[in-house]
């Protein structure tokens, strides 16, 4: 029985494929970029709600200012 060989071409190409690979697993800077989306994803939602509370708060506060001054117009 004779053994196959493995043309070299083909040896060099499954070579680079691996090492192309390995690097795409091993790199994290993608990651990084997604962390970095969501951290900024979840600091918007906490200033909506924040400011959605405020803006409420402020509403009150200015029916109340709005109610006393024409209350004291009327007197």
């Amino acid at each position: 029985m004779s053994q196959q060989a493995v043309p070299k071409w083909a040896a060099e190409d499954h070579k680079r494929d691996m090492t192309m690979l390995r690097k795409f697993w091993e790199d994290e800077s993608g990651a990084t970029a997604i962390e970095y989306g969501l951290l900024a994803a979840l600091i918007a939602v906490a200033a909506i709600v924040a400011l959605e509370s405020v803006g409420n708060e402020l509403t009150t506060t200015f029916s109340t200012v709005s109610t006393t001054m024409s209350d004291s117009n009327t007197v």
